[in-house]
Parts: C-alpha cells; sequence; structure tokens
C-alpha cells in the first residue's frame, strides 16, 4: 500500500508553478512548471526518477502517493 503524501503548489505570481513536499524522504526533488499541470507532471517524474535511483543504489523501493494542495 502506498502512502499518501502532501505537495505543496506554489506560484510565483508571474505564470510559474513550483511543487514539493515537507516529508521526509532519503532524496530530494521537486517539480516546476509554466502551468500548474505541467509542474505536477515535472514533480511525478522527478519522483519517478530519483525513486528509481534510489531502489538501484539501496535495494529500497519508495512506494508513495501524493495529494495536491494549493498553497495561496
Amino acid at each position: 500500500m502506498k502512502k499518501v503524501y502532501q505537495a505543496h503548489i506554489e506560484s510565483n505570481g508571474k505564470g510559474w508553478y513550483s511543487i514539493y513536499t515537507n516529508e521526509e524522504f532519503p532524496f530530494g526533488f521537486f517539480g516546476e512548471g509554466n502551468s500548474i499541470e505541467s509542474a505536477k507532471k515535472d514533480f511525478l517524474a522527478v519522483f519517478e526518477a530519483s525513486a528509481i535511483k534510489h531502489k538501484e543504489r539501496t535495494g529500497i523501493d519508495i512506494n508513495a502517493e501524493f495529494e495536491f494542495v494549493f498553497d495561496k
């Protein structure tokens, strides 16, 4: 079963979005894009790539799902 983590979406007010999580992971990652959807795709792609590399190095699989929350 995958644990669900909150992923925070922030806007710089100029059409650019960043997504991050405050949860502790054994690797750092974030996403960004010129729309919320592109930032989500980037965030998930970076997470997946980081999780694969982590598993290759350690043998530990990081299973996670994310609930996206817009920070105002």
